[in-house]
């Protein structure tokens, strides 16, 4: 369990990664329900994807296959890890300055708490997946801006 206190600048953002289910619903166009239950599914949905994964092809696998159901599942992992998302956090404000890469960067979490922190400059966000990549555009503009 989480036990420091949490950096004033992430505060605000903390419990509900930043607006996740909400920016998620206004991206894919959904509704409440149906997002809850995409989400729900999104792991079991990824799972039936990666059948027979071939790592020589895991860029495509991930720019090309996974669409938005990857979202899903890593808002998923997200909403239920919130200790280790905290953690995580906690280390990106205790050590994070200057410029920032997050590789791989999925939803953006890393990206939005790196450009909240006071010492950081800039924040260079990277995925393969085109869906992430506009989603996390998207989501910028509402975290950050």
């Amino acid at each position: 369990m989480l036990t420091a206190a949490k950096p004033e600048f992430l505060k605000a953002d903390w419990d509900n990664s930043f607006d996740l289910k909400n920016h998620i619903q206004e991206f894919l166009q959904i509704d409440r329900h149906t997002l809850e239950t995409r989400i729900q599914e999104s792991n079991q949905a990824m799972t039936k994807l990666g059948q027979n994964f071939d790592w020589e092809m895991a860029i495509e696998f991930y720019r090309d296959r996974v669409g938005a159901t990857y979202i899903l599942e890593l808002a998923a992992w997200h909403l239920k890890s919130c200790d280790y998302i905290g953690n995580m956090l906690h280390l990106i404000a205790d050590f994070a300055k200057g410029r920032v890469l997050d590789f791989g960067g999925g939803i953006g979490t890393h990206s939005f708490a790196a450009a909240l922190c006071p010492n950081v400059t800039e924040v260079q966000y990277l995925d393969v997946n085109p869906i992430n990549c506009n989603f996390v555009l998207e989501r910028t503009a509402k975290i950050v801006d």
